[in-house]
């Protein structure tokens, strides 16, 4: 009898896990009021892209997420190579462009900073969505603001 109620019991607590776990994945996984979960990347263009209204040159830039009151936001700023560079000793210029954007949780992070594009109307390729190195989350751009 004790052995069939402890087996009733953990097929309850796992049903409940079972039952909880959508919900819990669905949450807004992050505190708005600190940085210090959000990554710094490192993104490296082989093409000039469009970053809402500015054109990105075939360059390196440090992308980084970081919060503004509600919003959410990429920070773009040149990485400059000098001959025989390493990355461990780069540095920041200045800020090129910032884009508001929504953030979307993914199953797992990446180890390499990715981003997926598509085609301005014009055919020239601007950037859809960044998913730094190291964060559980996707940064997706509005369409509406890079027509």
């Amino acid at each position: 009898m004790k052995s069939k109620a402890q087996l009733i019991g953990a097929l309850a607590l796992v049903l409940s896990s079972l039952i909880s776990a959508p919900g819990a994945l669905a949450q807004h996984s992050h505190a708005h009021s600190t940085e210090s979960g959000w990554k710094t990347g490192m993104l490296r263009l082989s093409k000039p892209v469009w970053a809402g209204d500015v054109r990105l040159k075939s360059r390196m830039y440090h992308v980084k997420h970081v919060v503004e009151g509600n919003r959410h936001v990429i920070v773009f700023r040149l990485v400059p190579l000098r001959a025989g560079y390493k990355e461990g000793s780069m540095w920041e210029e200045k800020e090129v462009a910032r884009l508001t954007c929504r953030v979307e949780p993914v199953m797992k992070s990446v180890s390499n900073t990715k981003m997926s594009l598509r085609k301005k109307v014009n055919g020239e390729p601007v950037i859809q969505e960044i998913q730094i190195a190291g964060e559980k989350v996707k940064h997706i751009f509005s369409t509406n603001a890079q027509q």
